[in-house]
């Protein structure tokens, strides 16, 4: 089945319109979190440099962020670990899933310069914010029959 232009060239729009509505939510968050960073060490030389910094945490702390929350969920729905040593592993992983990608993206790139303190508390901001949600999946798999 063809395709018309018409029809091609809107879902061309859509995905670019889609694309722009990414970029402009993670430059919000980019900045945030730059600004917040800055307080602590963290050096950018231009808004290109803290996007593309950010860019590469998100894209390379992804994988590690989904293990990190997966893999405690899985093995405390298998019984291998407490609830609470599942939420102590979640923690352990999650921190460590934020801190590498952002060591890494330090190293590599030389227009950013994050201290280990910046970093540190940017990890535990976002573990703290994600602790809760952690828990109520905990909640709902222990819920499902195995």
């Amino acid at each position: 089945m063809k395709k018309s232009w018409k029809a091609l060239l809107a879902d061309l729009l859509g995905g670019g319109i889609l694309v722009l509505l990414v970029f402009g939510i993670l430059a919000v968050l980019a900045l945030v979190s730059g600004t917040l960073m800055g307080f602590l060490g963290f050096r950018y030389e231009s808004f290109g440099s803290l996007l593309l910094y950010f860019l590469f945490v998100l894209l390379t702390g992804l994988p590690l962020d989904l293990v990190a929350s997966a893999l405690p969920r899985s093995l405390v729905f298998l019984k291998r670990l407490s609830p609470g040593a599942g939420l102590i592993l979640f923690v352990v992983l999650d921190i460590l899933s934020t801190v590498l990608p952002m060591s890494l993206g330090d190293v590599l790139m030389e227009h950013v310069s994050a201290s280990a303190t910046s970093i540190l508390v940017v990890a535990l901001l976002c573990t703290v914010t994600s602790i809760k949600e952690f828990q109520e999946k905990l909640r709902r798999d222990q819920e499902r029959p195995l």
